[in-house]
């Protein structure tokens, strides 16, 4: 069966606001026409694109010429192709069926609504659990600010984030806000999504991430990511290098862990959700300042741009020096590998 495939990143907005109609704000609306082009990279021969408009369909063309790329730009759905988004919501259920996506061909309210529940950063409570990490390690899920306060003064530093939020977004670090401003900020955060998520704040290392894929009820791992963050945790960009060149990267073994986190995942996730997913990690340095592992910092219930680099990777020559995707305008000195139109581009630095 031939795919239907859409970039819309903004679905992470969406599962928060949890409504069909949502509207996105025009930064994230920016974004998904910036990487509209994307899915090129991993449609086969009978997929198609969902994009809101053909203007793209030249540079559509000159990538898949370049790259031998498939996949055709559409704005209205082929009969029976098969709805494949970046990410799953009420909302983008929505979007596939305005397009013309038989409803039989999309998930129920009960599947969306699972959906949304796993994609809740609580679901890193139940991993740390699961995984046995140390109670000094795990995330804490705070329904009230006096208890929000009472975790922040435990773990001495932590760091506040909303349960629904992405690419480091909605994350605010206790040390580096007045009290009284962070006060404000948890109530806000628990009156609009209903709790506040506060974790210990680690000295970071490196931030990577085990890529999966559920089919059949049942998690696959699928590759590592390794990707560049800014002082705030901030997402920048996903290194593109050869799997061994990550795995160098990143320093320490995670053969077990990822052996957990399978079986893991395929016994909460994967019976509700058919997909990919992304499990954030990074290292730190410990007390003694050795590194040490941090197994589940976030977890991504929808496609990733790690997810997107094991695709490309596939596609490009294969160079020793690694290269980096970033979702914004290339330097006027970079050579770039443009993946989007003129403007806000989705670019290859290298």
């Amino acid at each position: 069966m031939s795919r239907l495939l859409l970039f819309n990143p903004e679905n992470d907005l969406a599962l928060a606001a949890d409504e069909s109609q949502y509207t996105p704000p025009r930064a994230a609306l920016t974004l998904r026409h910036a990487g509209a082009l994307l899915p090129l990279w991993w449609a086969k021969e009978d997929d198609y694109i969902l994009v809101d408009t053909l203007s793209m369909a030249a540079q559509a063309e000159e990538l898949k010429s370049r790259f031998n790329l498939h996949g055709t730009l559409v704005t209205s759905a082929p009969s029976g192709a098969a709805p494949h988004p970046w990410g799953w919501s009420r909302y983008t259920r929505s979007l596939f069926l305005r397009a013309g996506v038989d409803e039989t061909l999309l998930p129920s309210d009960q599947s969306l609504a699972a959906m949304r529940t796993l994609s809740h950063r609580r679901t890193t409570i139940e991993i740390h659990r699961k995984l046995d990490t140390p109670q000094h390690l795990r995330p804490v899920e705070a329904h009230t600010l006096d208890y929000a306060e009472e975790t922040i003064d435990r773990f001495g530093s932590a760091v506040i984030k909303l349960p629904w939020s992405s690419s480091g977004r909605g994350i605010l670090y206790s040390a580096q806000i007045p009290r009284d401003t962070l006060r404000n900020y948890i109530s806000g955060i628990i009156h609009r999504q209903g709790s506040a998520l506060i974790e210990p704040h680690l000295q970071r290392i490196n931030d990577f991430a085990a890529l999966f894929q559920c089919e059949g009820s049942q998690a696959h791992f699928r590759g590592l990511s390794a990707f560049n963050t800014d002082n705030r945790g901030c997402y920048i960009g996903n290194i593109i290098a050869p799997q061994s060149h990550i795995a160098r990267h990143i320093g320490i073994d995670l053969t077990d862990t990822i052996s957990r986190l399978t079986s893991i995942i395929s016994n909460i996730i994967a019976p509700f959700y058919s997909g990919w997913l992304g499990v954030d990690m990074l290292t730190y340095a410990d007390s003694h300042g050795h590194t040490a592992l941090a197994p589940c910092i976030e977890v991504n219930l929808r496609s990733t741009m790690g997810i997107a680099v094991l695709h490309i990777s596939e596609k490009l020559p294969v160079s020793d020096t690694p290269r980096t995707l970033h979702i914004t305008p290339a330097p006027p000195t970079a050579e770039a590998i443009n993946l989007s139109p003129s403007g806000q581009k989705i670019s290859i630095w290298c």
